[in-house]
């Protein structure tokens, strides 16, 4: 047989039909509710019951015009209620089939959370929007550091003024990037050199190290005749800084080193000084 459209689907809509013997009551007590008499057959002994003749005592109760003996069989039909349906194919629905906003986001199988920060990322996950340079810190040194020299020597840093995710180690003066935190980190120092009260000229080194060893393109030098007061007294301190981008993973720790180097044949002391020492950093946004 032919179809017009779509061909119907075997056992999408079933009608219901009740079979009741043994009663002995004036009424029967329907397994589904109705709303009048006309969604109904009823028929007592194969004879159709006049719907005059009955009464809706309610939703589901039909009152009869006699009393019932137990042999009288009683058939209710209801007309056009569906009571079983058959589910749709597997990917037979299609978009078109489907109302705007029926698919919410209790249906969705995304990892993490969604809310009002958050959005779908085309892995399947909630992810935050933008993000933010975290961790950070930031250390200085809480007094005058007097080094040898001609000695590559460790930076004080013992202050943690700034430390977001607690990686600094004011003991070993180091910073260790904290778990799940690797990526590319901007780190930068600012170390005060200074000579000893008759030195004229000298150079200055600043070594950032990674797991101990050196960062060859990240070191930083000066080197020159420190005569720039108007005093005309020698200038016996300077500032050496430089800021890097890098590539962490999670426990490796960063350090900072500097060497002063007379070349005057001056004192054989130095200091790293308190007030502009500074070593700090923060996580880029991946």
């Amino acid at each position: 047989m032919a179809y017009l459209g779509s061909k119907p689907q075997s056992g999408f809509i079933s009608n219901a039909k009740e079979r009741y013997t043994g009663i002995t009551t004036a009424y029967v007590d329907l397994n589904h509710s109705i709303a009048s008499l006309a969604d109904v057959i009823v028929w007592v002994n194969f004879v159709k019951q006049d719907s005059t003749n009955l009464t809706l005592t309610s939703s589901t109760r039909i009152t009869l015009g006699a009393t019932l003996v137990s042999s009288d069989i009683v058939e209710v039909a209801y007309l056009g209620k569906a009571v079983a349906t058959q589910n749709p194919s597997t990917n037979s629905i299609t978009n078109g089939m489907m109302t705007d906003d029926s698919v919410g986001l209790a249906e969705l199988s995304a990892t993490g959370t969604a809310s009002s920060s958050t959005f779908l990322r085309g892995d399947n996950a909630w992810a935050s929007a933008g993000g933010d340079n975290t961790p950070y810190f930031s250390v200085s040194i809480t007094s005058e550091q007097t080094v040898t020299n001609d000695t590559v020597t460790k930076v004080n840093f013992d202050r943690a003024d700034v430390d977001s995710a607690s990686g600094y180690d004011t003991t070993n003066k180091r910073y260790t990037i904290p778990s799940g935190q690797g990526g590319y980190w901007h780190i930068g120092y600012g170390v005060n050199i200074g000579t000893g009260s008759t030195d004229k000229l000298f150079a200055s080194y600043v070594y950032p190290r990674k797991n101990g060893s050196s960062f060859p393109n990240f070191n930083s030098r000066h080197h020159g005749v420190a005569f720039s007061r108007q005093d005309g007294n020698p200038l016996r301190s300077l500032l050496i800084e430089k800021s890097f981008i890098a590539n962490y993973s999670a426990s490796d720790y960063i350090e900072i080193f500097a060497n002063l180097n007379h070349t005057d044949g001056g004192s054989n002391t130095g200091t790293f000084g308190e007030y502009y020492s500074t070593f700090w950093g923060y996580r880029l946004v991946q």
